[in-house]
């Protein structure tokens, strides 16, 4: 859970800056529901930037390679915080190709 919640934090401290605005979106940390939902809206706009290729890596000129890998183990630890396993066949596709000595 402390997880998911440091997700949830990070991902709205990011959303702050971005919108640059003085009123915030209010999460109540000790409300699961609100957590979940919110990490499930974080990891939905993350996956947005993946589009399934041969080397499994999302697009290297918006994310360099190895965070694609962190990526992909955050979405596991999601899926295990969260127990919203749709983003998991994404994943075991991306990773089948990188293990792969002919990907390109």
């Amino acid at each position: 859970m402390y997880f998911l919640n440091g997700l949830i934090r990070a991902g709205l401290f990011s959303i702050s800056l971005v919108e640059a605005s003085s009123n915030g979106p209010y999460l109540n940390t000790n409300n699961y529901e609100q957590l979940r939902a919110a990490a499930e809206m974080a990891m939905k706009n993350l996956m947005s930037y993946y589009t399934p290729n041969s080397q499994g890596i999302f697009n290297e000129a918006q994310m360099p390679w190895h965070e694609s890998g962190m990526v992909w183990d955050l979405s596991f630890d999601y899926a295990k915080w969260t127990g919203d396993t749709q983003y998991l066949s994404t994943v075991t596709e991306a990773l089948f190709h990188q293990s792969r000595d002919d990907a390109q």
